[in-house]
């Protein structure tokens, strides 16, 4: 079972780099952030989960691309991931281009997770095509996936469409990094049976699990896949404990099938909280040392 942490890294945390730094000396597997470019001061869409008011902590995450960039700088084995890049609310080209520099050079370092994202408000600010973003979603990746194998050809899509380009560095991943699609509901195992490389499903419980990663085998023996190559990483907030109850949880999701566990920090048990005191630079430390004691 691999093991990473997500960490919304922002002015009221330790810097992208330091903590980086800490997270792959303490063993960690990979390091994840999240993604949410704009957040409008009123919104109608309710939170997900609890219906209430989007929770102020929506409001403060970095860039996910310039976060990482920092971290790759420091580190050398650690992974690097989006949890998730919200696509439609970016630019393909641009966020393609970020990607490979990225991928280039970290060596390979890239764990590119990307979605259509939900709150309808933030997306329309940023020009995405919001009763459809996951149609969209998934041209912005053909798109990406083109630009990464062979940019000299032309790509002729409904939201976007370029001329032969030259797009530099090239991904250090044969073909560019892999796409690991944030996506849950009915349908979420036939999308990822479909066109991604991996699946991050997120606060499913292991039993849950295991019945959804059956429905994903039969999705791809109907198409020809190998579901085995499709990567499954499950995010999860910390549900505390000590090291036998933390042991337990990662054995219940490898169980289920899981290939990775990403434990969520410095949000409390749940997305509208939030912790960043425990995470600020003259913190984190003894908090990272707790985490890591429990779960590695």
């Amino acid at each position: 079972m691999r093991v990473g942490m997500l960490l919304n890294v922002n002015n009221h945390t330790v810097d992208p780099a330091t903590l980086a730094r800490a997270v792959e000396e303490a063993g960690f597997e990979s390091l994840w952030v999240g993604d949410h470019p704009v957040i409008p001061v009123s919104t109608r869409t309710p939170m997900q989960g609890s219906g209430e008011e989007i929770p102020e902590a929506y409001a403060h995450v970095s860039d996910p691309f310039v976060a990482l960039s920092m971290a790759a700088a420091v580190t050398t084995t650690l992974k690097l991931g989006t949890g998730i890049c919200v696509l439609p609310a970016r630019h393909p080209i641009v966020t393609a281009l970020q990607a490979t520099t990225l991928d280039h050079f970290s060596n390979g370092r890239l764990l590119f997770g990307v979605g259509s994202g939900w709150l309808q408000e933030q997306l329309e600010v940023m020009g995405a095509d919001y009763p459809r973003r996951l149609a969209q979603t998934r041209e912005y990746c053909e798109a990406m996936r083109a630009l990464w194998h062979d940019p000299e050809q032309p790509f002729e899509g409904e939201w976007v469409r370029f001329p032969q380009v030259k797009l530099n560095p090239r991904p250090a991943q044969p073909g560019g990094p892999k796409i690991h699609l944030g996506t849950w509901g009915p349908r979420a195992v036939r999308r990822v049976a479909e066109w991604a490389d991996g699946w991050l499903p997120m606060l499913v419980p292991p039993e849950d699990l295991a019945v959804q990663l059956g429905r994903l085998r039969e999705e791809c023996d109907k198409r020809g896949r190998d579901a085995d190559a499709i990567e499954i990483t499950l995010f999860e907030y910390d549900p505390g404990g000590d090291r036998d109850a933390s042991q337990e949880f990662l054995a219940r999701y490898a169980e289920a099938g899981a290939d990775r566990v990403v434990v969520i920090q410095g949000l409390g048990d749940h997305m509208g909280s939030h912790e960043w005191g425990t995470w600020s630079a003259d913190r984190f430390t003894e908090q990272l040392e707790h985490v890591a004691s429990r779960y590695l």
